[in-house]
């Protein structure tokens, strides 16, 4: 199954949008966002729309903070690790991302947007709701099979 989301997003003082995930997932810059890698090579793409300069920052920090005691990290595959991986796009007070996950071996497909309501993904066109009036926005774009 092949799964998308717009996010739309904005807020009066936001300065990031943040995604955590587990160290063992791998991460790539792209120019318009950037990609994570499971280790089964599933991916995660994620596409900043309508900007024409993108920054990402990323880091690694301890899962679970400062509470060691019975937190030995995320259990995976036989092994632990330790720390999550933070990956901020930065804003300033709205961004509008387009997230399409992959099965191990398929490609990211092409996105083409077609307006601020319209997004092409592969050969599917998918209309997404727009832009709500209160100050978190958030619509769930498609999912399709």
């Amino acid at each position: 199954m092949k799964q998308c989301w717009s996010f739309r997003e904005s807020s009066q003082n936001g300065r990031r949008w943040r995604i955590q995930t587990p160290e063992f997932n791998q991460f790539t810059l792209l120019p318009d966002g950037y990609l994570l890698t499971a280790p089964n090579q599933a991916t995660m793409r994620v596409k900043v729309l309508g900007r024409p300069k993108v920054e990402v920052r990323t880091g690694l920090h301890r899962y679970g903070g400062e509470t060691v005691r019975l937190n030995p990290g995320i259990q995976y595959n036989g092994q632990v690790y330790a720390r999550s991986r933070w990956v901020d796009v930065l804003c300033e007070g709205n961004l509008t991302l387009l997230i399409t996950l992959q099965r191990p071996g398929q490609s990211p497909q092409e996105v083409t947007v077609i307006s601020d309501e319209v997004i092409k993904v592969g050969d599917q066109v998918l209309f997404c709701l727009p832009e709500l009036p209160n100050p978190i926005k958030y619509s769930r774009c498609c999912s399709f099979a």
